[in-house]
């Protein structure tokens, strides 16, 4: 019914973010005339939506969150939801979220541990790895570093910001070695000239993110159990103040920058003790994209199964 395509369409015009309509299934090209064509249609008149929506060739793509969270929350809309939509990446291609969760199925099944599922970043992702993502598992170094790269990536394209993501075990080399020790982790890039930097921490059972803010001029750190991590915020202004210095010749100035560690209100925060590496990643994933935090421990599995066909095929949703 009209009414039904109504509320459909609400939930998709309810954010200002055009990138929530995704790709269509159609040549780069006409990308762009066809999202003008469905505004178009949207706020005209609802028969012109309606009748555009039964000429398409293939579904209408959404963003996951949308079509996963806010779309099937309407009961009315979710038969013709499941026929107009579909769950899908920004890629040349649709795929449907049945494919994607047979796809994650399968890496989850059986097969050898030791087989490669994903290369990329001269990092490879195992079958033992992506196991790592299966509920109340906790997350290990390379699915982790795979993702971060992932985001680093992604973040290359236009209207993002310019990040960089050091490896896992670049804070407990900088703690056991000082400076001296990880002089050379960015001789080819310059961290004064980025936007963000993210730094993943583990703390022996915990995983934890400090984000860098060049432009802001902070250090902030994440925790999704609420500790605080004001001494790692204190040591990565001093690796800062002695990158400057080597690579630059100048001194921060201390009184400047803002060193702050999330309160638990300020941030989601886990409530099992096995997510907190998804938690992590997933800071990591909103704050590049200069976005509020909005998920919850809810999201939890969603998340896990997003992140298994992200790595696998190389691309975030």
């Amino acid at each position: 019914s009209k009414s039904t395509v109504y509320k459909v369409c609400r939930v998709m015009l309810s954010t200002r973010k055009t990138r929530c309509f995704s790709y269509f299934a159609s040549p780069d090209s006409a990308k762009n005339e066809m999202l003008l064509q469905l505004r178009v249609f949207y706020t005209n008149r609802l028969s012109g939506l309606f009748a555009f929506l039964k000429k398409m060739a293939k579904p209408v793509a959404l963003s996951p969150e949308l079509s996963l969270q806010a779309l099937f929350r309407l009961k009315a809309a979710h038969r013709l939801a499941c026929s107009i939509l579909c769950f899908t990446s920004p890629s040349p291609f649709n795929c449907s979220f049945q494919a994607m969760e047979r796809e994650v199925i399968a890496a989850f099944g059986k097969g050898e541990p030791d087989e490669i599922m994903s290369s990329a970043f001269k990092l490879k992702v195992t079958r033992e790895d992506i196991h790592t993502l299966k509920n109340l598992r906790w997350l290990n170094d390379e699915v982790i570093n795979f993702y971060m790269n992932l985001l680093v990536e992604r973040n290359k394209k236009e209207g993002y910001p310019a990040v960089h993501a050091f490896s896992t075990f670049f804070y407990p080399k900088l703690i056991s070695g000082g400076y001296k020790a990880v002089r050379r982790w960015t001789r080819a890039v310059d961290l004064f000239k980025l936007d963000l930097i993210l730094v993943p921490v583990h703390l022996r059972v915990h995983w934890a993110l400090v984000v860098i803010d060049v432009r802001k001029k902070t250090i902030k750190y994440f925790d999704s159990m609420g500790q605080k991590g004001n001494k790692i915020c204190e040591t990565l202004f001093q690796y800062l103040q002695e990158e400057s210095r080597e690579k630059r010749n100048l001194d921060l100035t201390f009184s400047e920058w803002t060193l702050h560690s999330m309160e638990s209100h300020e941030i989601p925060q886990q409530l099992n003790g096995s997510d907190c590496g998804v938690f992590m990643c997933k800071y990591a994933d909103y704050i590049s994209r200069d976005k509020p935090i909005t998920f919850t421990q809810n999201h939890m599995p969603y998340f896990r199964k997003k992140m298994v066909w992200e790595i696998i095929h190389q691309q975030l949703l």
